[in-house]
């Protein structure tokens, strides 16, 4: 049972790649930039941005300095907030204290549900908090 889930786990990992991939591909094939709108940026701004985002390199490395950043965990920066990055948005204590012990709880008795000797009970999805 733990190596099917063992292996089950491990399928996500090239499964997250190509979704992330399909993204990539996604996003540069549409037309126009990051940094196309209505006010004109100059060119020595704009050169500082395209270089602060990678984005003055090829779509590749792009795409494996992103992967890079995303195993180090480092999410990146916020768009929303000016002076944050995600990584601290994520650091800020949410007010909803009862998901933080609920998850965990949901979680071990989806899995006794599964595992267990308790198969008949109703293991509802993960999602789903009551």
């Amino acid at each position: 049972m733990f190596a099917h889930t063992f292996r089950r786990l491990l399928s996500t990992i090239p499964t997250l790649l190509v979704v992330i991939g399909v993204i990539y591909i996604l996003l540069f094939s549409a037309p126009g930039g990051p940094f196309d709108s209505e006010r004109v940026v100059p060119e020595a701004i704009q050169a500082q941005l395209m270089s602060k985002y990678h984005l003055d390199q090829p779509y590749w490395k792009q795409y494996l300095l992103y992967i890079w950043q995303l195993l180090q965990g480092d999410l990146g920066v916020s768009y929303r907030y000016a002076d944050w990055s995600v990584n601290e948005l994520w650091a800020v204590p949410c007010q909803c204290h009862w998901l933080s012990a609920a998850w965990p709880l949901r979680c071990l008795w989806s899995l006794a549900c599964c595992w267990g000797r308790w198969r008949r009970c109703t293991a509802t999805p993960l999602w789903t908090i009551s």
